[in-house]
């Protein structure tokens, strides 16, 4: 399991419009692949590899998207959603956030659970690897 706390942090505030008419009446994040929703998903890979705090940022249908995540997740309205794009949803994230180290996606990631498992392991080498972690003040 993990060796400190990790935040989760899943932004699923936006309309979706790639998705066409799939999108129309729903949030991309509650699309169904084999029954279950994108972003049901996501918060299970999260918990399995130990991750427990989980935050969605959510926008549009956010009173559904809400019903689905309010037993699993911490949810976070971004009223600015159909102005602001993803930037709007870390802004209204931020306090949750701060200072605490997270590992983010989007809702529409559809991902191998191996792939949380090497990004975790990694976690001790983002400063050799040339990365810098950014600490809000």
């Amino acid at each position: 399991m993990l060796k400190r706390e990790i935040y989760g942090l899943i932004t699923a505030a936006g309309l979706g419009k790639r998705f066409g008419a799939l999108t129309k009446r729903t949030n991309k994040c509650l699309l169904h692949v084999e029954g279950k929703p994108l972003v049901v998903y996501i918060v299970e890979k999260f918990k399995k590899v130990g991750i427990k705090d989980i935050y969605v940022t959510s926008g549009y249908q956010n009173a559904v998207v809400e019903k689905y995540l309010k037993s699993s997740t911490k949810v976070i309205y971004n009223p600015f959603y159909r102005v602001s794009g993803i930037l709007g949803s870390f802004w209204e994230a931020r306090h949750a956030m701060a200072g605490k180290a997270f590992l983010f996606t989007t809702s529409d990631h559809f991902f191998h659970p191996s792939v949380l498992q090497n990004l975790l392991k990694k976690h001790g080498d983002i400063k050799r690897s040339g990365f810098k972690l950014a600490k809000q003040n």
